[in-house]
């Protein structure tokens, strides 16, 4: 009874790590869950702890053992007939294999993973999902597809009274008419989001807009506006655990340097 308490406070520091991007300490709290409820042969316990293993897997960047860790606790789940965990690994899943370019899977197990959600009732965290799904499309460049997602789970977070999980879903929509060359609208909108998370002093999602309306002003042929988001967007990420999206911050930043042209003159300050 004592190990398997213990093996719970384990995992749940496992989850408070993961949210605040300690992912290699994650890996191991749910680790010595995992071994704690192997031990007790507490397979629904092991699954659990498997679930977080590989989240924490994929939010270091570890994406081959996050799948095969979230593909365990997947079957895990579906033999027990617990719904909701399910679905939790599938749409885990699916962030990972997108992440190594495996689209149609990914595709698949965020389908799955809405569709439990549905069943369930669960419209927050089916948001979250649309969310994911328009992250796929939009990495292949389907940014219409990805657009509808993003819109559909903006307005399902609008519906929960959720403006913070909205406005997430707001940088997509603004990635997406990057993408389809409508570059007015996606200022506005990256302006509206920066905006938005900067007064929160949400730092991290600060950091990831301000480097999307860097490359965004950067797009449009104006590296002087660019380098100030980038700037900054470089220091957040770098201050708040998020190692690559601070190396992708950089190098934008360093090609936006590279084709500003000398007699621009200063970037001036950031502005929403």
């Amino acid at each position: 009874e004592d190990e398997g308490r213990e093996a719970d406070t384990w995992n749940r520091l496992g989850a408070a790590l993961r949210v605040t991007r300690r992912f290699e300490e994650a890996v191991d709290a749910h680790g010595r869950a995992r071994h704690l409820h192997v031990k007790l042969r507490d397979t629904h316990g092991e699954a659990v702890s498997r679930s977080g293993l590989g989240a924490a897997l994929s939010g270091g960047r570890r994406f081959e053992e996050a799948i095969d860790a979230l593909r365990g606790s997947q079957a895990a789940f579906a033999r027990m007939d617990d719904v909701l965990r399910e679905a939790n690994a599938w749409n885990h899943l699916g962030e990972a294999l997108r992440e190594v370019g495996r689209t149609a899977e990914a595709v698949d197990a965020h389908q799955r993973a809405q569709g439990f959600f549905h069943q369930l009732g669960d419209t927050h965290r089916e948001a979250r999902v649309w969310d994911n799904l328009g992250a796929v499309l939009g990495r292949e460049e389907r940014f219409a597809e990805a657009m509808e997602a993003y819109e559909r789970a903006r307005s399902m977070f609008l519906g929960l009274g959720d403006t913070r999980e909205a406005v997430k879903a707001d940088m997509g929509v603004a990635i997406c008419l990057r993408g389809l060359r409508r570059t007015e609208e996606a200022l506005a909108e990256l302006g509206e989001v920066v905006g938005f998370f900067t007064e929160e002093r949400d730092l991290h999602h600060e950091g990831l807009s301000r480097h999307e309306l860097g490359l965004t002003w950067a797009d449009a042929g104006q590296p002087a506006k660019a380098i100030p988001h980038l700037e900054r967007a470089v220091r957040l990420l770098g201050e708040n655990n998020d190692p690559f999206q601070r190396d992708r911050a950089a190098e934008a930043l360093a090609s936006a340097r590279e084709s500003l042209n000398p007699a621009g003159g200063s970037a001036g300050p950031p502005s929403p």
